[in-house]
């Protein structure tokens, strides 16, 4: 022998178990991953598979997911044809609001106008009505060295008011009291007190006699007593608008 044999001998062996080992891996490998001969479907026994097979009940519950995956698909378009069909449905009408009654065209008579001056009636009674509201007086001199001016009084329906005497020549200037309005027989009789007026001055109570004239106009005649002596005027009673 050559010498260096037994060491290519020994070479030899570990290449072949190398080898051997190199396919005997191969195979468990390729068992692992389930390949099988073309004879595993006649010889269940031959083949290289170390897949388990699934169980029957886990096989039952896949099938059962899928066919309610498809159910599910189903009723899906089902829906959706349904919503299609009620969209293309027309709307229903929409009924019309009732009429509004309608309000009465007939001209209504218009509110009966205020006599522009005081007027008193035929019969004097203790209804005061006519005389609710503020009335102003025709300028007139309350006493004779004095600035001419004008009262203006203002009653409820009972003759029960209050007094107020300007001057339109001296802005500011007033005399405000209480004034009251009663019937003594035919003669409408309106009394004032006493007052100090926005000066300081003093207000003189006067009176106001009223007597029915032309047309029911109240004709006025007024007097005072002041430290002058007495002093008349006479005077109209005009509505404060």
């Amino acid at each position: 022998m050559k010498p260096g044999w037994l060491s290519r001998l020994i070479s030899y062996m570990l290449w072949a178990a190398f080898a051997a080992v190199v396919v005997v891996v191969g195979v468990v490998l390729l068992r692992a991953c389930g390949l099988l001969t073309p004879l595993s479907g006649v010889l269940p026994g031959v083949g290289w598979n170390f897949c388990r097979a699934a169980p029957s009940a886990l096989s039952a519950e896949v099938s059962r997911g899928e066919d309610l995956t498809k159910l599910a698909l189903r009723l899906e378009l089902e829906l959706a044809r349904k919503n299609l069909e009620c969209a293309s449905l027309p709307l229903p009408p929409v009924e019309p609001a009732p009429p509004k009654p309608q309000q009465s065209t007939e001209a209504r008579p218009p509110p009966p106008t205020p006599d522009p001056v005081l007027k008193i009636p035929d019969k004097p009674a203790e209804d005061y009505a006519f005389l609710k509201g503020c009335w102003r007086t025709d300028p007139f001199k309350h006493t004779p060295s004095h600035q001419a001016g004008v009262s203006t009084y203002c009653f409820d329906d009972k003759g029960n008011g209050q007094l107020e005497f300007q001057r339109p020549g001296q802005p500011g200037y007033s005399c405000r009291t209480t004034a009251q309005a009663r019937f003594e027989g035919q003669q409408l009789r309106i009394r004032d007190t006493d007052a100090t007026c926005s000066d300081g001055g003093q207000w003189y109570a006067d009176v106001l006699n009223c007597q029915r004239a032309e047309g029911d106009i109240a004709q006025c005649s007024g007097s005072a007593n002041t430290p002058a002596g007495p002093h008349t005027w006479t005077v109209r009673m005009n509505r404060v608008p």
